[in-house]
């Protein structure tokens, strides 16, 4: 894809269809600093947008999801992978398993968890991104939550007993 450029913002993308890859993507930034346009290519349409997780005073980023905004009324698919993952990472937050954050409180973050979990649903493609609150930027994922992300995923496809 023509959006993909080297020092972009990293996103991890997840497509609707299962039998494509989950990729991470460099998106391009524009002059003014934004990749609104990039992950807008990718989501084709206006976006959604879902905070996961909230930015930390020490500053890492907030947790975006990114979505087709209209993608329910025309016709799009569950996206069965972001929405688990959106998920687990909500309970692997709550559970302080999330690289490099804790919940300030537990319980509260264990409610919320499974609240989304009952009823929140995904739609079309979907792009993962941080986000930064002081500067109201999108920004790259760490490293260290692409890598949680992958591996919250990989989970699904194990089969139990194997």
């Amino acid at each position: 894809m023509g959006i993909i450029e080297p020092r972009g913002v990293r996103a991890l993308y997840i497509p609707e269809d299962l039998a494509e890859p989950v990729e991470e993507y460099d998106l391009a930034v524009d002059a003014q600093g934004s990749c609104y346009d990039a992950a807008r290519a990718i989501i084709k349409n206006l976006i959604q947008k879902v905070t996961v997780l909230d930015g930390t005073t020490d500053g890492k980023p907030a947790i975006d999801f990114l979505m087709d905004e209209e993608a329910l009324y025309t016709g799009r698919n569950h996206n069965h992978r972001a929405t688990l993952l959106m998920s687990k990472m909500k309970h692997s937050f709550a559970a302080g398993r999330f690289p490099g954050r804790t919940p300030d409180d537990p319980e509260s973050a264990a409610e919320e968890a499974a609240l989304w979990s009952e009823s929140m649903r995904l739609v079309g493609p979907v792009l993962v991104i941080g986000a930064d609150d002081r500067t109201c930027q999108w920004v790259s994922l760490p490293e260290s939550t692409i890598v949680h992300a992958q591996h919250l995923l990989a989970q699904r496809v194990r089969q139990p007993g194997k």
